[in-house]
């Protein structure tokens, strides 16, 4: 039986490979998750290398994470030109 930190990484990484990267608040709201435990889990994780933290440009203020190496690639310039986040509003 997984402890609930177990429990807590396993839905973590799960929800990184669906969504690619997202806010700390992010996680805990879809999640719900305790904003203290999830904190302490996050910087465990970049830590031990499964997660990385990511600067996004307009967005200094707010930490970003993604699964280690997610985003590698996207130091091409052909590759920049063509990667759009969408808002969740554009179905």
């Amino acid at each position: 039986m997984p402890t609930e930190k177990e429990y807590l990484k396993y839905l973590i990484s799960k929800n990184f490979r669906v969504h690619g990267f997202k806010k700390e608040r992010e996680i805990g709201f879809s999640l719900n998750i305790d904003r203290k435990k999830l904190r302490v889990i996050l910087e465990g994780m970049v830590k031990s290398g499964e997660l990385e933290p990511n600067e996004i440009k307009g967005s200094e203020d707010e930490t970003y994470f993604s699964l280690l190496k997610a985003l590698t690639g996207f130091s091409n310039e052909k590759i920049k030109r063509q990667f759009h986040i969408l808002s969740p509003f554009d179905n």
